[in-house]
């Protein structure tokens, strides 16, 4: 990669995603394109965005964020346009953003990696570690639908067995040894899923967020108490309590501190 962080081709990529999280209906033959729909305005800002207009990009991908859309490619573009910007901080932001969406995604996992170079966060307990790695294994969807399938296939097994003993039982009346494995790699392939599915809900839904702007962490909310250490923007950090206009962060390395909301932005 360089020294240069990685691009999709925008607009038709893009395109082709927005395309399914933005019904625009086309009855009756086709009709000319709304200069205001979500479609023109992820072209627009795309366009703004290869003509190296980044604020204007900024603008329409901000846009379509407040008014709701939410896309994993629309919050890859927009954390691209932060970057040129040298909005190192609101840049991992919506990488984080879009890694809870398309966390396989070789450029986002490219610049993500790129962004957080030179960035300290203290290093990374084992725990963490392995958490946030399960947590990005897969989107939550895609949990819930292979349990969904495990069990289907767990409950079937059953199902066979009473309805059709003679199938899965031998003349001794033990179960034959196809349907033992089965009920035990299903059984088991439930378990797993359903595991690593409540370990990316509970970790996506546990407060997170990023350091968009520097600061001190100190160690108490108050103004002039001492300072624990310092923070730059793109550490990402835990949100653990809240106070009035201040917040408990703790890094990756476990030290805790305590910021002003608005150094942070909340994944």
């Amino acid at each position: 990669m360089g020294n240069k962080i990685r691009q999709h081709n925008l607009i038709g990529r893009g395109l082709l995603v927005l395309g399914f999280l933005f019904f625009l209906p086309l009855l009756g033959g086709a009709q000319p394109e709304n200069p205001s729909s979500p479609e023109a305005l992820f072209a627009q800002a795309n366009t703004h965005y290869e003509k190296g207009e980044y604020q204007a990009a900024v603008a329409l991908y901000q846009h379509l964020v407040e008014c709701g859309y939410e896309s994993g490619h629309l919050f890859y573009n927009l954390g691209n346009s932060y970057f040129k910007l040298g909005e190192k901080g609101q840049a991992v932001l919506y990488y984080e953003k879009a890694r809870r969406l398309i966390p396989h995604d070789a450029d986002l996992k490219a610049n993500l990696a790129y962004a957080l170079s030179g960035v300290e966060e203290g290093g990374n307990t084992w725990w963490l570690a392995v958490k946030t790695a399960v947590t990005h294994l897969a989107p939550l969807g895609t949990w819930i639908t292979a349990a969904s399938i495990c069990y289907a296939l767990f409950f079937c097994c059953l199902i066979l067995k009473m309805l059709f003993p003679a199938l899965t039982t031998n003349p001794t009346g033990q179960p034959k040894t196809w349907w033992r494995r089965s009920v035990v790699i299903t059984g088991a392939l439930l378990l797993l899923t359903v595991s690593l599915g409540a370990l990316t809900f509970l970790g996506q839904n546990t407060p997170q967020g990023v350091v968009l702007t520097a600061g001190d962490a100190l160690f108490e909310p108050v103004v002039g108490a001492s300072t624990h250490y310092h923070l730059s923007p793109g550490i990402r950090v835990r949100i653990l309590e809240e106070k009035g206009e201040w917040i408990l962060v703790r890094r990756p390395d476990g030290k805790r501190g305590w910021v002003k909301k608005q150094l942070v932005g909340e994944l």
